[in-house]
């Protein structure tokens, strides 16, 4: 009894996080010898001898005798008795081949990279820019840039392989 009321809770969850939160008069539930299956517009549930399934466009979860399947577009999560598979071209760790080879051997980017991205992100002119700083820290591949432009002063700290930001502090600089 404990097993089956396990199984609804959780094919009530699956539905809910795909996006089906009433049946109502637009859905179509069926049951017979292939079990239960439940249809509200793109999103539907099957409930059957090959265990629970879950579709909502291109989303879609398993529960079944091989394990728990999880995808949503091109991304997929296996946990089956092999252990946890993840693949979308990025590791557990959420970066990409490239990007984990960059860092594994020190691979920075150069300072005029930085100066670029730096302009890009903060919708500046290279004119704009003054008092440039940049300082490396290879141990935990990060790097430090502080500069003053249009009467602020911004200091930033940034993944040196990936540039994405850490830390970020613009401040109001005296005219």
């Amino acid at each position: 009894m404990k097993r089956k009321l396990l199984l609804v809770l959780l094919a009530c969850a699956m539905l809910s996080s795909c996006g089906v939160k009433n049946i109502g008069n637009t859905g179509v539930k069926t049951s017979g010898e292939n079990g239960i299956h439940i249809k509200n517009g793109d999103s539907e549930v099957s409930i059957g001898k090959d265990g629970i399934n879950a579709k909502n466009g291109d989303s879609e979860a398993k529960i079944g005798k091989d394990g728990i399947v999880a995808k949503n577009g091109d991304s997929e999560a296996n946990v089956s008795k092999d252990g946890v598979k993840v693949q979308n071209g990025l590791d557990l760790e959420g970066e990409d081949p490239e990007t984990k080879e960059k860092r594994k051997n020190n691979v920075f980017l150069d300072e005029d990279k930085i100066f670029e991205m730096e302009i890009k992100e903060n919708s500046l002119d290279k004119d704009d820019i003054k008092d440039w700083e940049i300082k490396l820290d290879k141990e935990s591949q990060t790097y430090t840039v502080k500069y003053n432009a249009l009467h602020h002063r911004h200091e930033n700290e940034r993944d040196a392989v990936t540039g994405q930001l850490l830390k970020g502090m613009t401040s109001p600089t005296s005219r």
